[in-house]
């Protein structure tokens, strides 16, 4: 019996290094980025990576299929920012692709996808908006926003406080 279950992890592993991961490779070397009827990243790539890195658990090939999805999540993020001309439609989109690899990448990779794609046009977005007195009619979609993206530790604390106090108080301010 032990060596049945020893022979069937061998065989498991051998099928994932031998076929699976090839195969990954080459879908996510093809993979380009692309919008759906929604205006959401289609055939995005933690739907059919992120099922298979825990059966991936060699120490070299592991890092590189993380490596090169770090680089094509960095792609579609940016891919994002210039094909998503609506601000809400961009912020909310870039949460779905990011939020699914924050227990792949390390917090700091995330946090700087979002500082060099996201938070500029965030702040750009908090620095136009007009804080109203009445509240009911206020548009508050770049702040819910922010904080999505705070909730979510897509953005670094500080990065965060940065925005809101140089980009939203001084508005609220005047």
């Amino acid at each position: 019996v032990r060596n049945a279950v020893g022979l069937s992890d061998l065989v498991k592993k051998e099928i994932v290094h031998e076929t699976v991961y090839p195969k990954l490779l080459i879908s996510l070397s093809q993979w380009k980025p692309r919008l759906d009827e929604e205006s959401q990243l289609a055939d995005r790539l933690d739907l059919w990576i992120l099922p298979w890195i825990p059966h991936i658990d060699h120490r070299a090939l592991l890092p590189s299929l993380v490596s090169e999805c770090k680089s094509k999540v960095k792609g579609a993020v940016s891919f994002l920012q210039k094909l998503l001309p609506k601000d809400a439609n961009f912020f909310e989109t870039s949460i779905h692709a990011l939020r699914p690899w924050r227990g792949v990448f390390k917090q700091e990779s995330i946090h700087n996808m979002v500082s060099s794609s996201v938070t500029p046009r965030l702040a750009r977005n908090l620095s136009k908006l007009s804080v109203k007195r009445d509240f009911t009619s206020q548009q508050w979609q770049a702040v819910d926003a922010a904080l999505e993206f705070s909730n979510r530790g897509l953005m670094s604390d500080n990065e965060f406080l940065s925005v809101i106090e140089g980009e939203l108080l001084p508005c609220w301010a005047d």
